[in-house]
């Protein structure tokens, strides 16, 4: 009796069992090719954050240095301004004296306007006629206008300067500034005033440096 035929086996060759046997050299899952990967990212990755870095710290660096220059010019204007508003206040009050003068001169040319008007009220009422007096007197109204020009010219400088000390410096020079302004009852060129004058120079210097301590630091470069 005759067998069946066997299904036929496919026949694998000597060079294909070799061939199958090796691993391909060019394989994209090779350990060394995804180590070689791995590094060029974290590379390319950290270049990017040095770079990133560089940028914020002399951003940074910058706006720190324009701060301080800024800050530092900004105190040195106001020490000028202060050593500038003490040699003015220095000035006005040197001018007392001449301003007392001139206030006695006012007060003197006023009472001797004032009698000569009455004289000439008089005379008019005796004769009758105007001009009997002798115009060849001063008119003491116009040197009493003219002098009281003088004094409000020394008047408003010193106003000025007190106004500029009082925004420049801080509480003891305020305070001292209406010490020698708000007292109705005695003129800041008057002897009376002498203390409270000296006394605003003294705290003038002790206020230099007030809220500039830093002020002699050159700014950093």
């Amino acid at each position: 009796m005759e067998q069946p035929p066997s299904a036929s086996t496919p026949t694998v060759t000597d060079d294909q069992a070799q061939h199958l046997e090796k691993p391909s050299a060019k394989s994209p899952e090779s350990p060394v090719m995804w180590g070689h990967v791995r590094l060029q990212v974290a590379v390319a990755i950290l270049s990017f954050l040095g770079a990133t870095a560089g940028v914020f710290v002399s951003a940074r660096f910058e706006e720190e240095k324009a701060r301080r220059d800024n800050t530092y010019a900004f105190k040195t204007s106001i020490l000028a301004k202060r050593i500038e508003l003490i040699e003015r206040t220095a000035r006005i009050l040197n001018k007392s004296d001449a301003a007392a003068h001139l206030a006695q001169l006012a007060d003197l040319d006023l009472k001797l306007a004032k009698a000569t008007s009455e004289l000439a009220m008089v005379a008019m009422a005796k004769t009758g006629k105007p001009g009997s007096v002798n115009l060849d007197e001063p008119n003491y109204l116009e040197k009493f206008i003219a002098t009281k020009l003088q004094l409000g010219e020394i008047t408003v400088e010193f106003g000025t300067v007190m106004v500029m000390n009082k925004l420049y410096f801080g509480l003891k020079t305020q305070q001292a500034v209406d010490e020698l302004t708000q007292d109705n009852k005695v003129a800041w060129w008057g002897e009376e005033a002498t203390a409270r004058k000296k006394r605003l120079l003294t705290v003038q210097f002790e206020e230099l440096p007030l809220g500039l301590e830093d002020r002699f630091q050159t700014p950093k470069r």
